[in-house]
């Protein structure tokens, strides 16, 4: 639809940090948890007719439709934020405090009438995009505008 009409998308990936340690530490039990207070979250901050789907074992996947690349980025980071706030908890065993956090990326896509998006290609940038986040401290989201994957149909003949 992005490409028929002609309007932009974003595509925000958040993969929980260090949730294999957390699930190591303090049990499977509370990391699904922490998911399912995720996933919670998630459904309160992104409109209805956008998609916010489990994308892999510790990460979503939300695609937003017609929403500027400024509103996509501010949203993401405050997912993000309200994560690093409130879902934190404490280990009753030693009383001690665990810090949750996420990890972001945010893939702008400017569509004009007509540009194929190939989504493959558009997750692969949004994963490398997110573990560019991780590798640079984590608890923070990498925005990309430059997407370059959008291809205008048909393409120019080379003539």
């Amino acid at each position: 639809r992005a490409g028929r009409f002609g309007y932009p998308i974003s595509l925000i990936l958040f993969d929980v940090d260090r949730l294999s340690a957390i699930n190591t530490h303090h049990g499977y039990g509370v990391g699904d948890k922490i998911l399912e207070r995720l996933g919670i979250l998630m459904r309160t901050y992104f409109r209805q007719h956008d998609w916010v789907t489990r994308h892999s074992e510790d990460s979503f996947a939300i695609l937003l439709t017609r929403t500027e690349a400024s509103d996509a980025s501010e949203l993401a980071e405050r997912v993000r934020s309200t994560v690093a706030e409130r879902f934190g908890f404490t280990d009753h065993r030693d009383e001690r405090p665990v810090t949750v956090t996420v990890s972001g990326a945010v893939i702008n896509v400017d569509v004009s009438v007509g540009d194929i998006i190939d989504p493959v290609r558009l997750l692969a940038e949004a994963e490398a995009a997110l573990d560019r986040a991780k590798g640079q401290g984590r608890n923070r989201v990498e925005r990309v505008d430059d997407y370059s994957g959008a291809v205008s149909y048909p393409p120019a003949s080379s003539s």
